[in-house]
């Protein structure tokens, strides 16, 4: 059995050390066409675009088991993701 350590409002209040601190630089974009990159290139997705393909990829990457004939398969992951 695990024994967690309780947050107290005083860890709270606490000064996080200045090797803890994750530093945060604003990258330089640039509009496109409507859309935004960075300046390598790359193409910066807001987070619903990115939620919406990895939907997507997951979707194909089901079906794929399907078409295959693995049914049993995904059905035993479906059973242990979201027993009823």
């Amino acid at each position: 059995m695990r024994t967690y350590k309780r947050i107290k409002k005083k860890d709270l209040k606490k000064k996080i050390p200045a090797n803890q601190h994750i530093t945060y630089k604003r990258i330089p974009t640039q509009q496109v066409e409507g859309d935004t990159y960075d300046l390598k290139g790359r193409r910066i997705l807001k987070h619903n675009k990115q939620w919406s393909i990895a939907l997507e990829k997951t979707r194909q990457y089901i079906n794929q088991f399907i078409r295959k004939g693995n049914r049993k398969h995904i059905l035993k992951l479906y059973d242990k993701a979201a027993p009823i």
